[in-house]
């Protein structure tokens, strides 16, 4: 379980990054001739997001200080924080870095994943599988993108266990707002809302 959870939080992170990239150049905000990481619009927006002065952004608006704190957090390890739900648990890995030393814009990237109490019993001679979903959401000042990964956990014995993701699709929030569809086993390709983009991914 371990193992699959890191290979989703990677997943996620490949995620996160591709729509970063995406969300900058579409906004025209990250042009190598300007040192500036946000617009007007979205310094007002952050301004307002935050409850903090326009001033106060614009004392922030680097690229090259994005980017520094970009690296911190993947490179920050994270919180682990455990709930238990009852019949299952829910277990996040939280990492959050700040664009300031007041603690005001934050960064912040939160895997979430949710596992049943009752283990597979592997030794069974009937195949048991359960399904499972995890999400990651990565918020900027101006942006978050979170994605769903839904799958199942097949065990036909101790050594043929397998994972099947039936799909994965993404939410961009900011100035605007888009759902799209990356994968889904029933090869629905069509996107939920214009705008953003998204892919299929073909196994």
């Amino acid at each position: 379980m371990k193992k699959i959870f890191k290979v989703l939080i990677a997943l996620s992170t490949c995620f996160c990054l591709t729509c970063s990239f995406l969300h900058i150049h579409a906004n025209g905000a990250y042009i190598e001739e300007n040192d500036t990481a946000f617009n007007t619009e979205e310094v007002s927006f952050i301004s307002s997001k935050y409850g903090v002065p326009i001033d106060y952004v614009e004392k922030y608006n680097s690229v090259e200080l994005l980017k520094e704190k970009r690296e911190l957090l993947n490179n920050t390890e994270p919180t682990i924080i455990e709930e238990d739900m009852g019949d299952f648990i829910i277990i996040k890995n939280e990492r959050v870095v700040y664009l300031d030393e007041n603690k005001k814009l934050p960064i912040s990237t939160i895997d979430t994943q949710r596992i049943e109490k009752n283990p597979v019993n592997l030794l069974s001679e009937n195949t048991t599988s359960a399904s499972y979903l995890h999400s990651s959401k990565h918020t900027e000042m101006t942006s978050e993108w979170i994605q769903y990964i839904r799958y199942n956990q097949r065990a036909n014995s101790i050594s043929d266990i397998r994972v099947e993701i039936i799909d994965v699709y993404g939410v961009y929030r900011g100035i605007s707002t888009c759902t799209w569809l990356l994968y889904t086993s029933d090869a629905a390709d069509e996107l939920r809302c214009g705008g953003r983009g998204g892919a299929r991914i073909i196994e």
